[in-house]
């Protein structure tokens, strides 16, 4: 969420819900709605990195490189489907507009919170009985213009909206500028 960006185009909650009783409004804010941070925007890394998630990798003097995948964008997706839902429900019994606001950054720090593995105990563990086998993903084998690509499928798999990737690896730069086809 860029702060007053919603409000500035008449997307906020209480413009909204004035237009369309009933309506349930769900944003993402980065640090919050209030509180001295509430106005920066930002995204997953950012939110780990203020929380000090990223340290836990490194030191705090010395963090490592941060992971280039995001953590808390799919646990926050999850907790604003579940206020949806929750809303929802209320909604059914109740009446009401509702507002639902995650916070990416609490979100990080309340996954701190939950604890994590000692990072010896979770090494000794993994893959030592059946219970902590590793699971062999599925793969797939594609020719690219960059040679021969093995990788892992996708986690979902839709029967109505396939995947349609004409190629999986395509070197940066490597396509000319023009327009796909039409239904491309």
């Amino acid at each position: 969420k860029r702060p007053g960006f919603l409000k500035k185009h008449g997307l906020d909650a209480e413009s909204l819900c004035a237009q369309k009783p009933g309506l349930i409004h769900a944003i993402v804010a980065m640090h919050g709605e209030e509180g001295p941070w509430s106005n920066r925007p930002g995204f997953d890394e950012i939110g780990a990195a203020v929380s000090g998630l990223f340290t836990i990798e490194g030191s705090p003097t010395r963090p490592k490189q941060p992971p280039i995948v995001p953590i808390a964008d799919n646990v926050v997706g999850w907790l604003g489907t579940t206020g949806i839902l929750a809303a929802l429900g209320r909604r059914a019994i109740e009446g009401g507009s509702y507002r639902v606001v995650v916070s990416l950054t609490r979100t990080v720090l309340w996954l701190l919170s939950l604890g994590i593995f000692d990072k010896a105990y979770a090494k000794a563990t993994a893959d030592s009985t059946d219970e902590h086998k590793y699971i062999a993903p599925d793969l797939f084998t594609a020719e690219t213009p960059l040679g021969t690509y093995q990788g892992m499928t996708d986690q979902i798999v839709m029967s109505r909206t396939p995947g349609a990737y004409r190629t999986v690896l395509v070197p940066r730069g490597s396509s000319k500028p023009e327009w796909l086809p039409n239904g491309k």
